[in-house]
């Protein structure tokens, strides 16, 4: 027979106090019974270990240099995500966005995603070549996800650089 079941971890610490992030390592004991409430025990116990990672990867940007003008045609951002997660529980790098604002502006409606060198791994260069029509003041944003889904959203975290744009 097949059997399944859904746990909601709780938002909570052991404490009552919110914002308890459940990422770690976890083993699940499963255990059978019969309709007469015979239960299996030793060797019959089945151990599962897993793993929860919620945390989001962490980025950087390594060109240009914060508070910069930038007189190239053609410009490309460049960085590095990481997945901070330790080695054995970590669903490692998925995807990187970049917005690249005006400056004053939130960069809601200005994600892109970035190129990942190397999606699926702890640690991977980036690039996102931006067009040569800019001209200004701009701020940079920057926002990694893993495989898993779990993306930065914290947005004060985001900001990474700005400086002077000038291309034409």
């Amino acid at each position: 027979d097949a059997w399944a079941i859904d746990y909601l971890l709780a938002p909570f610490d052991g404490s009552g106090s919110a914002g308890f992030d459940p990422s770690g390592a976890y083993t699940v004991t499963i255990r059978a019974a019969d309709r007469l409430a015979n239960t299996s025990g030793g060797s019959a116990l089945v151990q599962v270990p897993f793993y929860v990672d919620t945390t989001p990867p962490e980025t950087s940007l390594t060109y240009p240099a914060a508070d910069t003008v930038i007189h190239d045609g053609a410009l490309s951002f460049t960085g590095v995500v990481t997945d901070p997660t330790p080695p054995d529980q970590r669903a490692n790098v998925g995807a990187l966005e970049i917005a690249v604002v005006p400056s004053g502006e939130r960069p809601e409606g200005y994600w892109q995603p970035a190129s990942v060198t190397s999606p699926g791994e702890a640690f991977s260069t980036w690039s996102a070549p931006i067009g040569n029509d800019r001209e200004g003041h701009y701020e940079v944003s920057l926002r990694g996800t893993d495989r898993l889904g779990n993306r930065n959203d914290d947005q004060t975290s985001w900001f990474k650089w700005q400086g002077e744009i000038d291309t034409m």
